[in-house]
């Protein structure tokens, strides 16, 4: 859930010059919709990472703020912000360049975004996942001339 929670916190701190965002669920949009779309299935792995957290606790709470946590209606806050988005062959896919769509219409020209045909732990393709974003944050934020 990394990757809601990075669009999350930019679009509320002005301070955040940039971010990328990797294979990220739009937890808020699966959450909004029929129980049956709600992906249930991703809460337990996810519980055994957050201390003092359950599957049940996880799937409580992303229902009861589904309505926050749509990233596409963050659109507009990061619309002069550079962002990176990286997607992957998982189900995260379509949201990941429908979002990319989303800040091309709020105005962000900033926006790149990038595909790997590669699983969701991007396993046989960490050096290029590692290549693509040194690339997009030096283009990006070019180091100071000494």
């Amino acid at each position: 859930m990394g990757g809601f929670m990075v669009a999350y916190g930019a679009a509320h701190d002005p301070d955040v010059a940039g971010l990328v965002m990797i294979s990220a669920w739009n937890i808020g949009e699966t959450m909004t919709g029929p129980k049956e779309t709600h992906r249930v299935d991703t809460f337990p792995s996810a519980s055994i990472r957050l201390a003092g957290s359950t599957p049940a606790g996880l799937q409580e709470e992303a229902e009861g703020n589904a309505a926050r946590w749509n990233y596409f209606d963050y659109a507009d806050a990061l619309r002069n912000r550079p962002m990176l988005v990286l997607e992957s062959d998982d189900r995260n896919n379509l949201h990941n360049h429908a979002r990319v769509e989303a800040l091309r219409k709020a105005g962000n020209s900033y926006v790149a975004e990038i595909h790997m045909e590669a699983d969701r732990s991007y396993s046989d393709h960490r050096i290029a996942l590692q290549s693509a974003l040194l690339n997009w944050l030096q283009a990006t934020f070019p180091p100071a001339a000494k």
